[in-house]
């Protein structure tokens, strides 16, 4: 009966020690597979940058906003759907917050044009970890971004961020800008120097 005592102690401080293991670890849980909901945020940029051409003469926001679509008609009806743009637009009426309505979304996509502003991205992701926070009943969480990577805009100095909520997965939809064949550069003015050259 000792012997079985000592057994069952040596177990319950194993499994102490493993159980603080695990709570220091902090282990997140992603969601089992297709069950449960998700709530899905896209951040497109429509700065001056995606006026250019893309893949083919198209510009770069176009094949942004082809598949954006593509990304909602993913989720089911449960799921959550918001939208962030790069550049703030007055002329787009995000809808507000994480929805349900999938068109609302799709209709404020429609609305979305080229802008001639740089964008600021770490406001625009700060506004999608804001949106995912909200999202109380999701259980996966996702930010989607529609982008040229441009180098001018995306490597500014960061705006402060909020760590996301643990489990979001962040993923880059990068567009691809068509090389230039031909010389970017004209010459519009040249002055000779006033004084003699040597």
């Amino acid at each position: 009966r000792r012997k079985i005592l000592e057994w069952l102690i040596l177990a319950l401080r194993t499994l102490l020690i493993v159980f603080l293991l695990l709570a220091l670890a902090r282990p997140v849980w992603f969601g089992a597979g297709a069950t449960g909901t998700v709530a899905r945020v896209l951040v497109v940029d429509n700065s001056g940058s995606m006026a250019g051409p893309g893949s083919g003469n198209a510009p770069k926001l176009r094949a942004a906003l082809a598949a954006a679509p593509a990304l909602l008609a993913g989720l089911k009806p449960d799921d959550f759907a918001g939208l962030v743009l790069l550049v703030d637009d007055p002329a787009v009426a995000p809808p507000p917050g994480l929805l349900t309505d999938k068109a609302a979304v799709r209709a404020a996509l429609d609305q979305v044009r080229e802008t001639e502003a740089s964008g600021v991205p770490g406001r625009a992701l700060a506004r999608a970890t804001a949106l995912l926070a909200g999202a109380t009943t999701a259980t996966r969480f996702e930010i989607h971004i529609l982008s040229d990577l441009q180098e001018d805009e995306w490597n500014k100095a960061p705006v402060e961020l909020n760590t996301p909520r643990a489990g979001t997965t962040l993923l880059v939809h990068r567009i691809p800008t068509r090389p230039v064949a031909e010389p970017n550069v004209a010459l519009l003015d040249l002055r000779l120097p006033q004084k003699r050259i040597l």
